[in-house]
């Protein structure tokens, strides 16, 4: 999770907290849904899919920025271009 919060501020650059409202979630959610994934898929798959959450808001935010959607192809690019993407 210190990850998490890290990508979060360093990409977006918004809080944890932030992240949660806007997602409209609570901590211990999503502290629930990453350990059934630990415990399912591994560790790797929650840090995949907590980088992906955190490419996906920040996609988000830069769309409203700019008054437009990303296609598939543009998320996936920003994935790569800022690190978010583990293989």
């Amino acid at each position: 999770m210190d990850e998490f919060e890290a990508e979060l501020l360093r990409v977006p650059h918004i809080t944890l907290s932030e992240y949660l409202s806007a997602v409209r979630t609570i901590l211990d959610e999503l502290y629930q849904e990453i350990d059934e994934i630990i415990e399912n898929e591994g560790a790797k798959e929650a840090r995949r899919v907590l980088l992906w959450r955190v490419n996906l808001i920040t996609t988000i935010y830069k769309d409203r920025e700019k008054g437009r959607f990303s296609t598939e192809e543009e998320i996936y690019q920003h994935a790569i271009d800022n690190g978010l993407l583990v293989d």
